[in-house]
């Protein structure tokens, strides 16, 4: 919020537009997976990951329906349509 003074006009206050939500690729699960440690992302089939980062081949990082973050296999999940 900021206060917007005009000469011979009274205080107005007006409220910043939010920021444009960033679009994240999203996947759905393959398979089942489980996770070994608490760095990684449990999912099970059919659950939609909102991927953050496609931090290596082996290794992308995510959420689950927007609950858990970790790491998760990419070959477990196949990519959603933009």
């Amino acid at each position: 919020i900021r206060d917007l003074t005009v000469t011979g006009v009274q205080s107005v206050l007006f409220r910043s537009p939010p920021a444009p939500e960033v679009q994240r690729e999203k996947a759905v699960a393959l398979w089942d997976f489980v996770s070994t440690n608490h760095s990684e992302l449990g999912m099970l089939v059919n659950d939609v990951v909102t991927i953050y980062e496609k931090s290596s081949a082996e290794w992308w990082f995510g959420t689950v329906n927007g609950r858990e973050f970790g790491f998760f296999p990419p070959t477990y999940v196949r990519l959603l349509p933009s």
